[in-house]
């Protein structure tokens, strides 16, 4: 019960730093849980996830991989990977593992997104506008985002 606590307490931390955008006391308090609850599979995530976004890419394989070779059919371990090779650049063994993650879940619309995202990279746009298309399928307000950041990516490129 104690432990149970404890985890919980820790969780609620992280995500208020998380939520922040406070990212490297998320970390400090992820390794603090990892200290005392080495196998926890939902700190292992969470750390890989805020590595992600602060764009640690190795970092965040390392964790990825390593989740990914324990249990390879977990939706999760699998996105997580993909999205990690995708900002490593290792942009076909991210397709790999994401085509991979969304037979496992279909219907993800993050690893569509990112399937998109590393088709773009290869400029293979017909496979890339496929995934793009089912995104804006699901909600239409989407293609005006993804329209903005095209704009602002090809205007960045004119500079």
């Amino acid at each position: 019960m104690i432990n149970w606590w404890k985890k919980r307490q820790l969780s609620v931390q992280i995500q208020r730093h998380s939520q922040a955008q406070e990212y490297d006391q998320a970390l400090e308090r992820l390794d603090q849980a990892l200290k005392q609850f080495p196998n926890d599979c939902s700190f292992l995530i969470e750390k890989t996830w805020t590595l992600l976004d602060q764009k640690h890419w190795d970092q965040a394989h390392d964790i990825a991989h390593k989740l990914y070779q324990k249990d390879s059919q977990h939706p999760v371990y699998a996105l997580l990977l993909g999205e990690a090779l995708y900002g490593q650049k290792h942009y076909e063994k991210a397709i790999e593992i994401l085509k991979q993650c969304m037979s496992l879940s279909s219907g993800n619309l993050k690893a569509e997104y990112m399937l998109g995202l590393c088709y773009t990279a290869l400029q293979d746009f017909d496979a890339a506008s496929s995934y793009f298309e089912s995104l804006v399928r699901y909600d239409p307000a989407i293609l005006h985002s993804r329209l903005l950041v095209m704009a602002e990516s090809y205007l960045q490129g004119k500079r």
